[in-house]
């Protein structure tokens, strides 16, 4: 874990338990590659090598996620029936992290966001793990 993703992590945390009192829950999800515009807009041989890639069996599942399903998890963790999940960092990456958590060290683009009362507000950055 580089120093940005702990720093993220550690300040996740730390919210989560100051916030809690208030009904505030804090909670984060950490990304593999998702196959959007910025991916896309990659050059046509780099774009293929990285469907390839991940379709060869680089991560568990095969393939890369998708903006609708990344936003489908952000939704279940910031509804109220996820109000006793606090301080936790959901990795939606195809089980990338679990073969990949030693060996090597990759950008990650966090979304950290709090519920309160039934509304969401949310603060997006891509981090350099």
């Amino acid at each position: 874990m580089g120093p940005g993703k702990s720093a993220l992590e550690a300040t996740l945390r730390y919210f989560a338990v100051q916030l809690a009192t208030n009904g505030i829950t804090v909670n984060a999800v950490s990304l593999g590659l998702i196959d959007d515009s910025v991916i896309n807009s990659l050059p046509t041989e780099a774009y293929s090598a990285i469907v390839d890639w991940n379709k060869g069996g680089w991560i568990p599942v095969k393939r890369m996620g998708t903006p609708a399903g990344i936003g489908n998890w952000v939704v279940l963790f910031a509804s109220q029936e996820a109000g006793l999940i606090t301080g936790q960092t959901l990795y939606v990456d195809g089980g990338a992290s679990i073969i990949l958590e030693t060996a090597v060290g990759r950008g990650v683009a966090c979304v950290i966001f709090g519920v309160w009362q039934g509304t969401t507000t949310s603060n997006s950055r891509l981090l350099g793990g």
